[in-house]
């Protein structure tokens, strides 16, 4: 059937019905995504506990804004490092271990900072705390702010750039000499 057959009753309805679908494809995408992203961080704290815990000193002892500024900073110059350099074949391969960098750092200061709103969240509940309960929650609240457009988004961003300061911190904390 051709839509010049339809009657025109049809097309707005099929439009609608179509909007819909995309929208909960997108939907369902971001929250495998933020699913993937919360399994990923679980995986890092229980597979290196060790450094994960100064990655979580960093994030317990220094506030959040110098976590945050220190985080543009690097962020941004890691992230103009990578596409500068990028941008030509030469210095493809240094571009990407740039990138591969601020993704590393990143990581691991997701995985402290999303441990911090985790446990934030647990203590306002009245649940019992522990690293591995707070960084689901955390996650799932991640995962919420993907769902989120915009807003949702622009706080994901930030918190990523909080993540990457604290990361920066984490690399040059000392670990606690109780740390197993």
């Amino acid at each position: 059937m051709s839509p010049a057959a339809m009657s025109p009753d049809v097309t707005p309805k099929l439009a609608a019905a179509l909007d819909a679908a995309h929208t909960l494809e997108v939907a369902a995408l971001l929250i495998l995504a933020g699913l993937g992203l919360t399994a990923t961080l679980l995986l890092l704290r229980t597979g290196m506990t060790r450094m994960v815990r100064r990655f979580d000193d960093a994030a317990e002892s220094r506030p959040g804004w110098r976590s945050f500024a220190i985080g543009a900073l690097n962020a941004l110059g890691l992230l103009l490092l990578a596409v500068a350099l990028g941008s030509h074949p030469q210095t493809k391969p240094l571009g990407v271990l740039f990138f591969a960098a601020w993704v590393v750092i990143a990581a691991f200061g997701l995985t402290a900072e999303t441990a911090r709103i985790g446990r934030c969240f647990l203590r306002l509940a009245g649940r019992e705390v522990n690293d591995a309960s707070a960084t689901v929650v955390g996650g799932l609240i991640l995962t919420g702010s993907l769902l989120l457009p915009f807003l949702g988004w622009a706080a994901l961003a930030g918190f990523l750039v909080r993540a990457t300061g604290t990361g920066v911190f984490g690399l040059f904390t000392r670990p606690t000499r109780g740390t197993p």
